[in-house]
């Protein structure tokens, strides 16, 4: 099963040490860019991201319609923006994402 995560979910689970919980969820969860860049921020609030890192089942991946991002940017953060559009072009089973007007637009979007 495929999952790919807006920042908040992944964050939230980290913070509060739940994280591996993920992992029994899904054996591939994907972040788009944007999340990963948004996940480093943790670390300038003393979080230790190696964990993040280091987990083999976890992977970054660049969005190929940037075109569509763009569009989405009028409405939501670069984070949210992406993982819906990762989540179209990888045909996810899941997309983990938290903001109301996220999930209407990834619904919109099939």
């Amino acid at each position: 099963m495929m999952v790919v995560s807006d920042t908040t979910a992944i964050s939230g689970l980290f913070k509060t040490g739940h994280f591996p919980l993920l992992q029994h969820f899904s054996r591939q969860i994907l972040l788009p860019t944007a999340v990963w860049l948004e996940l480093e921020r943790l670390e300038q609030k003393g979080y230790d991201l190696e964990v993040l890192r280091s987990a083999s089942w976890i992977t970054t991946e660049a969005v190929q319609n940037i075109q569509l991002v763009a569009q989405l940017r009028h409405e939501l953060d670069a984070g949210e923006s992406e993982a819906i559009v990762l989540a179209i072009e990888k045909h996810a089973d899941f997309l983990l994402i938290d903001e109301k007007d996220g999930r209407a637009k990834a619904t919109q979007l099939g």
